[in-house]
């Protein structure tokens, strides 16, 4: 899972959407990286976005177990991840391939409500905190992929697609600037592993016949050889 920021894009600051603006979608877009793009499994699994409720910051320290605030569930989706194929929207436009969750219209209506706080990232970030993305642990054991994703790509973006009293098919977008606050957070369940279980759970010196690494703040073993 991981959380982030989202960034007024340059040049975009104090947008006007017109007279009565309504509306139509709201979509997440979160494109791929280049090779690797996963590790695992392409088996369906399903993501989810929540509204951030701690205010983040890019000067404070983030580890991979720390978890924020973050409020009920505004968006999910349910897919096999295409890591390769290029998305074609528009009927005609190509863009990377990316992973797209469309957000709850109720929730991000209000994005073109109130633009008083658009002025700059700071006044806005502090109006909406950010973005946790999370995926349901309701796979197969030994199915699902760790996805690689490039964030801070133009086109992982926030998009609001809206109308007003004069004008059909706008947009605007939120996108995630490299110094926006964002970090990865990890999950383990080691309830049914009994060997690691058990040793996380004795502060001892015993030998052990076997020793556990693991990454994506998993578990580590110290090895102290003190007569070579």
């Amino acid at each position: 899972n991981f959380y982030t920021q989202l960034s007024i894009p340059t040049g975009k600051t104090k947008p006007s959407f017109g007279i009565a603006p309504s509306l139509d979608s709201a979509v997440l877009s979160l494109v791929y990286k280049g090779a690797p793009q996963y590790y695992g499994t392409l088996y369906p699994q399903k993501f989810k976005v929540y509204e951030v409720t701690d205010q983040m910051s890019a000067t404070a320290k983030y580890y991979s177990n720390t978890t924020l605030l973050y409020s009920t569930e505004i968006g999910s989706a349910y897919l096999i991840p295409k890591v390769k194929d290029s998305v074609k929207l528009a009927d005609s436009v190509k863009f990377p391939a990316h992973l797209r969750i469309t957000l709850d219209t109720n929730f991000c209506k209000k994005f073109l409500v109130d633009t008083t706080s658009y002025i700059s990232n700071v006044s806005f970030q502090s109006f909406f905190k950010g973005l946790y993305i999370a995926t349901s642990s309701g796979v197969p054991s030994g199915e699902g992929a760790i996805l690689y994703m490039d964030v801070t790509n133009a086109y992982s973006r926030l998009t609001l697609y809206y109308h007003n009293v004069s004008t059909d098919s706008l947009s605007y977008y939120f996108g995630i600037s490299k110094d926006a606050a964002r970090f990865s957070h990890f999950e383990h369940d080691y309830s049914s592993a009994t060997e690691i279980k058990n040793q996380l759970n004795t502060a001892d010196n015993i030998q052990k016949d076997k020793v556990f690494v693991q990454p994506m703040s998993g578990v580590r073993t110290k090895i102290t050889i003190p007569a070579i």
